[in-house]
């Protein structure tokens, strides 16, 4: 009874996130059952954050504030193993990433929590948009629960080329709270037009922008973000091999690492 119950809860919350898209996508409910086996299969990896996600994202929740002290026993230091192409074999490159918790703390607890479900291990680098100077990552391989939004940060910090922030989901306008989920960019030209915004950096990268600046860039913005919610890698892997990938990212003590 227990698995039934929470079998259809994970039903309940399929269709919940089908129904309220913001790109307006509604899947026909075999799909949408479809949907909800693949989210069971990832119900265990989440573990109650991921079902916690079902009442975190109602409207009427309200994020709380995030103090900088909370994320100061955490190591500020990511190292990114990145392959810039797909299918051109397994060497990769290293990108470290320092956090700024002193920029966005509500972000970099986020992140935090990213890296605490392995997301960023294998999550391809799905757009790279050359014209607006954006490399976007962060889709775990395999699709699984959304997390909830969370409340924007003050600006503390500029767009700069290098810096990394989260993506406002579902495109709606960038001054909007609780739009910041899981999708997160690097700036590779200076996007200060972006601070107008509240688009808050949540840190930067300070070792290999060289090695971002080479990522494939043939598919631009065309992968559809839904399907990449909802399909993971496979679908991915199958229509954009060349996409490059983070095949695993590792906390560092520094930049020396």
């Amino acid at each position: 009874m227990a698995r039934s119950g929470l079998r259809f809860g994970v039903v309940a919350l399929a269709c919940l996130w089908l129904l309220s898209s913001p790109l307006g996508f509604v899947a026909p409910a075999g799909r949408a059952l479809q949907e909800a086996d693949a989210l069971q299969q990832t119900v265990d990896r989440r573990g109650m954050l991921g079902l916690g996600a079902l009442a975190a994202l109602l409207p009427t929740q309200t994020p709380t504030a995030v103090a900088i002290d909370d994320l100061a026993d955490r190591s500020q230091y990511v190292t990114l193993d990145v392959d810039v192409q797909g299918n051109d074999g397994d060497a990769t490159e290293r990108v470290v990433l320092k956090l700024r918790p002193d920029w966005a703390p509500r972000g970099v607890k986020r992140f935090h929590t990213i890296m605490d479900l392995g997301d960023l291990d294998g999550t391809r680098i799905h757009h790279v948009k050359k014209e607006k100077g954006m490399v976007l990552f962060g889709f775990p391989e395999e699709a699984t629960l959304p997390l909830p939004g969370i409340k924007n940060d003050l600006v503390r910090a500029s767009n700069t080329r290098g810096t990394v922030g989260f993506k406002q989901a579902g495109g709606g306008h960038a001054m909007s709270t609780n739009h910041r989920e899981q999708e997160l960019f690097i700036n590779t030209k200076d996007n200060q037009h972006l601070d107008a915004f509240d688009v808050a950096p949540i840190g930067e990268i300070v070792e290999g922008m060289d090695v971002i600046d080479k990522v494939y860039d043939g598919y631009h913005s065309r992968p559809h973000l839904q399907r990449i919610k909802f399909e993971g890698s496979k679908y991915l892997d199958k229509e954009y091999p060349k996409l490059g990938k983070i095949v695993s990212a590792k906390y560092s003590d520094s930049a020396s690492m």
